[in-house]
């Protein structure tokens, strides 16, 4: 498989999915950065909504994982997105969430990228109140007791 998809019969390449796993993810801007970054860099994959219910999440992120693809994880399945991987990331086993996944060395893998927000010292209630439905709350708590268990300070960006 090259970045740019998996190579089909005939030698066109397919492309790769990835999605953004919530309920609800309608409004989400990620489809459309994702996707006009994956043009710009030339890599043959869509990056789909796809609001999905608890039942539905496990299913449909190993199924996607091992398809090829990927994605994030939002509200409200962090939490489960971490129960559903084969392999979490240092840093998603210190929050016990995940909001990114893909397949690698033959595991579904997740990790999370909201701890990042928290070490880099933004304020995390101006962050909560503008972006609650974009980033999740819960995957900022999980950043923030994690930030304090590996004793870092916080440094707000004001």
């Amino acid at each position: 498989m090259t970045p740019a998809g998996r190579k089909r019969e005939g030698g066109a390449a397919t492309p790769r999915l990835f999605v953004l796993l919530g309920d609800p993810v309608a409004h989400s801007l990620s489809p459309a950065l994702q996707n006009a970054a994956f043009q710009a860099a030339g890599v043959g994959g869509v990056y789909l909504p796809l609001r999905t219910g608890p039942e539905d999440l496990a299913g449909l992120l190993r199924g996607i994982a091992r398809g090829g693809g990927g994605g994030n994880v939002t509200l409200p399945h962090k939490e489960a997105a971490f129960a559903a991987v084969e392999e979490a990331t240092p840093v998603a086993l210190r929050t016990g969430a995940v909001n990114t996944f893909w397949f690698e060395g033959g595991r579904v893998r997740g990790d999370t990228t909201d701890v990042i927000l928290d070490y880099v010292g933004y304020d995390l209630a101006k962050l909560r109140e503008a972006y609650d439905r974009q980033i999740g709350a819960a995957g900022l708590d999980g950043a923030e007791a994690a930030r304090r268990r590996d004793g870092l300070k916080a440094c707000h960006a004001d």
